[in-house]
Formats: structure tokens, C-alpha cells, sequence
């Protein structure tokens, strides 16, 4: 299902494994990294999913152990960090692989979100063929509020370079609540999709 698993220390990824067996993954850090005392740092796994992944509802998780060396400078020894207080398997939320089209694939994230200081989110979509896109916001009585890309140029593919701030077309912050997106693709070969789907803006 994987062609590669990630370590992430933070915004950084500092090790991947691409060679995966059957059901183990191994993270090694190259060069290493010093984390100071007292200080905090949040380690993510994030994963490559293969193109040919069989589509379907998958919940991936951790069966009975996670191990993590880690080297005390000061003593100069091996510690062995545990999941505090966890209980085994650790599961991560449900991932579904759907068909790679408009209307599936359509979706923000996050959502809700807060849009204060420089919170926004992320419209997110494939196309099976070049189109001209126009992503407009919508209040729930239909009036419009912003125009986030019109007759813009994106090429067949996934896209994720569109986002709303929470701001509407005159600079202003929306209120809380729930707005639609329409997005309309107008294919260069023909044909046109439109889809629309709820944000939730909250503070």
C-alpha cells in the first residue's frame, strides 16, 4: 500500500524508509539530532501512498510496540522512551482511497477553521484534464463573499494550491458560521463540472 514511511521531527523529516518489508519499518537518522534539555519536540510518521494501492477503507496502526533509541550525552547511554499510559494497537484515524476524480476528490482541510492570525485552509482537488477553474464563497443564503480563483489556468492532477483566509472580497473577516464553496472546472476538451461541498469558520 506504501512506497515510502517518513519520520518528521517537527517540520522536518529526518528519516525515511523506502525498502519496507512485510510488516516492520525501520527510521533511522542519518546525521542525528540533539534535542536540548527541557525542550519538547513532536515526532509525526507520515506515508507515500502507492499509486496501485488497491482502493478501499484503511485504519493503519501500531500492533504491540513502537521502540525509539535514544542517546543521553550526559551519561552517555541508551534510553528506551515508551507510550506513556498507551494502549496497544495504536490506531490512526480512518484513510479511504477513493477514485482520483473531481467529485470524490473535492474537499478543505481543515475544516472548521479559524481563520484569526494566519490561519486559513486549503482547497484541495483533482482534475482529470486541463481546465479553467473558478472557486467562489458563498454565504448560505447564496450571497457571494469571495472569489478565490477565477477562469484560473490548472493542469489534469491533484491540486492543493488554492486557499481561503476567511476574508471576503473587500478585505473584511466573515463571521463565524458555515459557507459553501462552488468549485466549476470548464475542461479545455470539452465540458464543464460543478461541485460544491460546506466550510465551517469558527473562532
Amino acid at each position: 500500500m506504501f512506497d515510502s514511511v517518513y519520520l518528521v521531527l517537527g517540520t522536518d523529516t529526518i528519516a525515511i524508509d523506502s525498502s519496507l518489508s512485510e510488516t516492520d519499518v525501520s527510521l533511522t537518522i542519518d546525521s542525528g539530532f540533539t534535542i536540548p534539555y527541557g525542550s519538547s519536540h513532536s515526532l509525526t510518521v507520515l506515508c507515500d501512498i502507492s499509486p496501485d494501492a488497491p482502493l478501499g477503507n484503511y485504519v493503519l496502526g501500531l500492533m504491540d510496540s513502537m521502540f525509539c533509541d535514544l542517546i543521553d550525552q550526559n551519561l552517555l547511554t541508551t534510553v528506551y522512551p515508551i507510550l506513556n499510559a498507551a494502549d496497544y494497537p495504536v490506531l490512526s484515524a480512518e484513510v479511504s482511497l477513493v477514485k482520483a476524480d473531481l467529485e470524490t476528490s473535492f474537499t478543505n482541510y481543515p475544516n472548521p477553521f479559524n481563520p484569526d492570525g494566519e490561519g486559513r485552509t486549503t482547497i484541495g482537488y483533482v482534475l482529470t484534464s486541463d481546465a479553467r477553474v473558478d472557486i467562489e464563497l458563498f454565504t448560505i443564503t447564496g450571497e457571494l463573499v469571495k472569489q478565490v480563483a477565477i477562469g484560473a489556468f490548472r493542469g489534469a492532477g491533484a491540486h492543493q494550491e488554492d486557499t481561503w483566509d476567511g476574508r471576503n472580497d473587500r478585505g473584511g473577516m466573515v463571521l463565524p458560521g458555515t459557507y459553501f464553496c462552488r468549485l466549476t472546472a470548464k475542461y479545455v476538451g470539452g465540458g464543464s463540472e460543478t461541485i460544491k461541498r460546506k466550510i465551517a469558520v469558527v473562532r
